[in-house]
């Protein structure tokens, strides 16, 4: 009713594809968010935080379908949008946590570290001005470096950030 490139009609476009996503329609997700993407890179540009933050939600799908080249596209591209503006924002830090994911997946470990506790630490620092839906982010991010941990050999570290899960209360030290 509102035409395919109204705003409204994208973001209803993009919240249906994030439920597609978390509801393991990977095809239908897919499919919505390379179509919101599109339109709002043409309307708004590859810097916009609306445009960066599709970019982020349709990694965290290609994270989970195992396409990491894809993914890894989209994370860096984000990241250099967002470190030519100087960004300190909550999709930024979720860019970098999902990147360090993706290289973990790949055995890029030396890689994935850093990425995955420069992320996690970016967004507890705004963990309380988070909405609770995204905060989901911030245990994700978390548990990612526990996988990278047991992946990479680092049984005592991976136990440190699993007891840190299990109480609730992940610090944003390195380990």
């Amino acid at each position: 009713m509102l035409g395919a490139a109204n705003p409204s009609t994208l973001e209803t476009m993009a919240n249906m594809a994030s439920l597609c996503r978390d509801e393991g329609k990977y095809a239908q997700a897919e499919s919505l968010f390379a179509r919101v993407l599109a339109e709002r890179k043409r309307l708004l540009g590859t810097g916009h935080p609306v445009t960066l933050h599709t970019m982020g939600s349709f990694a965290a799908l290609d994270l989970k379908v195992g396409k990491y080249a894809h993914a890894d596209l989209l994370l860096r591209e984000a990241l250099s949008a967002f470190e030519k503006t100087s960004a300190r924002t909550w999709d930024r830090y979720n860019c970098e946590s999902l990147l360090g994911a993706s290289l973990s997946a790949q055995k890029r470990y030396a890689e994935a570290e850093p990425l995955l506790l420069s992320g996690y630490a970016g967004l507890h620092e705004r963990e309380s001005r988070a909405s609770f839906a995204r905060r989901t982010d911030l245990t994700r991010a978390a548990e990612s470096i526990v996988q990278l941990s047991k992946n990479w050999g680092k049984p005592g570290q991976a136990a440190e950030w699993e007891n840190k899960l299990q109480t609730g209360a992940p610090e944003r030290r390195a380990p």
